[in-house]
């Protein structure tokens, strides 16, 4: 049995930089991350949500997005 934070077997673990891949179709792995994410079946540490938020809304990328619209586009992603 896996211990505290582990992966179970067949369950997959994202990190933040797989998920804002998915979101930016400028990101040279798009179309990969995209269909990895878009496959499911997937689970997302708290702070790797708090991170591509912090990316998103306020980071230090060339985009800055809105609040609402970092959230949603998360939730829309990583927690769907």
């Amino acid at each position: 049995m896996p211990g505290p934070g582990a992966a179970a077997a067949g369950e997959r673990l994202f990190d933040t930089s797989v998920i804002l891949g998915s979101l930016d179709p400028d990101e040279a792995h798009h179309a990969a991350c995209d269909r990895i994410v878009s496959a499911g079946a997937h689970k997302v540490y708290v702070h790797a949500l708090v991170e591509r938020f912090s990316i998103l809304a306020g980071g230090r990328q060339d985009r800055h997005l809105s609040a609402a619209t970092a959230t949603r586009l998360i939730e829309q992603s990583a927690l769907s």
